[in-house]
Formats: structure tokens, C-alpha cells, sequence
């Protein structure tokens, strides 16, 4: 099982809870119960009742958010089964396409406000990613937004604020690499329009470039997404 699976179980348990209308206290919850599912997991003994028994440590959690315990633990063994063996052979890439579904699919709703900063989006895109990451570390052409040393790439964020500063950031990536002497990197965009723009019709916002002959990762994540009810319209 992978070093950092911690950090895995942590976002996985998020994901659950926020899928769930569960986000009081969530945060002391996690960090909580994730170092007993270790343990379940690596004695192999983790199952619902383990779970359970984990998780009745936080009966705070369960009282806020007016959950009961039981019915809520089968829901996240599952859950957890289900994405813990999709995260063992997840590529990197993957991991930044799932932030971005799971995103436009609303998951993410009750963390996410019109107004929110770019700076709270990296942030819940760095704990999303089931790597070991740095958020703005000093590099020589200045701060970065995301460093992944496993994976020897950079993740550079920015709000849609137009043309022009969406392709201001391709330079800054590009310094951000060097300095690493890394190849390839990530540039997300958080759209917060309401129609989406352009690049959207570019593969759904998804799509490589090739810069100073580095590649870049271009991906465009929908912040108003159409509701699933006028998407059977189009």
C-alpha cells in the first residue's frame, strides 16, 4: 500500500461526508479515524464494524451533522472500498481529471462559493490530490501555487479572468519548471462564467500544449456547470 495512503483516506472520507451533507466538524473527524483504518488495513481486519468502532470516537461529528452511526459507517466502508482500490492504480493525471469531475458534478457545493479566492480553490485541489504536495514553495522565478516532487510537476491555478491572463500564466509555468528542471506541469482554470468559455469546446476543457518544449496540461474546470436536468435539453 502506498506511503502517503493517509492523505488518501483523508480525501476520500471528505468526499463522502461533503457528498453527504456532513461537513460539520469533518475535518477533526478524518484526521481522527484515519490512523485506526490504518491499522484495520494493515492487519486486514477493516470492515463496517471496525468502522464503526473507529469512527464512535467522534460522536461529536455524528451529532452534528444529526447522523446515525451505523447507517453512516456502511455508507463510507463502501465508498472507501470502491476508491481505495481505484487510488492504488490512479495515475496523476487521472487524479486532477477526477478534482475536476468531481467539481463540475457538485460534489464539492458546500465548499465552494461564487466569490471564493483562487488561493481556498488550490487549496482544496492540493488536498484532493492523493500526493504529497507543496503549496507555494519558493522557486527561482518566484512562488509557485502546487509542487508534486513524486511526480516531478508543478500545478500553476488561476481564475478565468480572460484571454489574456489566462495566457499570462503559461510564462510563469514555464519559470516555475525550469527551475525544477521538470518537463511537464498542470495549468487548472476555475470558470466561473456562466456559459463557460471558449476552451470548453476543446476536448470539455482537456487538452495538452506544448511550451518551450515542455507539456502542459490544460485543464478547464466549470465552475457553474449545467444542472444534469437542462443537460437532457441540450
Amino acid at each position: 500500500m502506498r506511503g502517503d495512503i493517509s492523505k488518501s483516506i483523508i480525501r476520500i472520507i471528505h468526499d463522502y461526508c461533503f457528498a453527504n451533507s456532513a461537513s460539520v466538524l469533518v475535518d477533526k473527524f478524518a484526521l481522527s479515524v484515519t490512523p485506526k483504518i490504518i491499522v484495520y488495513l494493515n492487519n486486514k481486519n477493516f470492515n463496517t464494524k471496525t468502522l464503526c468502532d473507529a469512527a464512535k470516537s467522534r460522536k461529536d461529528f455524528f451529532v452534528a451533522n444529526d447522523l446515525n452511526v451505523t447507517e453512516f459507517c456502511k455508507g463510507l466502508f463502501l465508498f472507501m472500498k470502491q476508491e481505495l482500490v481505484y487510488c492504488k492504480s490512479e495515475r496523476f493525471f487521472d487524479s486532477v481529471i477526477r478534482f475536476k469531475h468531481k467539481v463540475e458534478d457538485g460534489i464539492f457545493k458546500s465548499l465552494i462559493e461564487s466569490d471564493d479566492s483562487e488561493d481556498k480553490l488550490r487549496r482544496l485541489l492540493a488536498m484532493f490530490i492523493s500526493e504529497e504536495t507543496f503549496l507555494e514553495p519558493e522557486m527561482s522565478g518566484g512562488k509557485c501555487d502546487i509542487c508534486i516532487p513524486r511526480e516531478k510537476t508543478i500545478i500553476e491555478t488561476k481564475l478565468w479572468k480572460g484571454e489574456i491572463y489566462y495566457q499570462a500564466g503559461f510564462p510563469e509555468l514555464d519559470s516555475y519548471l525550469s527551475g525544477r528542471m521538470y518537463n511537464e506541469g498542470y495549468y487548472v482554470i476555475f470558470d466561473y462564467t456562466k456559459n463557460g468559455c471558449d476552451y470548453f469546446n476543446k476536448n470539455n476543457g482537456v487538452f495538452d500544449i506544448t511550451f518551450n518544449n515542455k507539456t502542459i496540461h490544460v485543464i478547464f474546470i466549470r465552475m457553474n456547470p449545467v444542472a444534469p436536468s437542462k443537460k437532457s435539453k441540450l
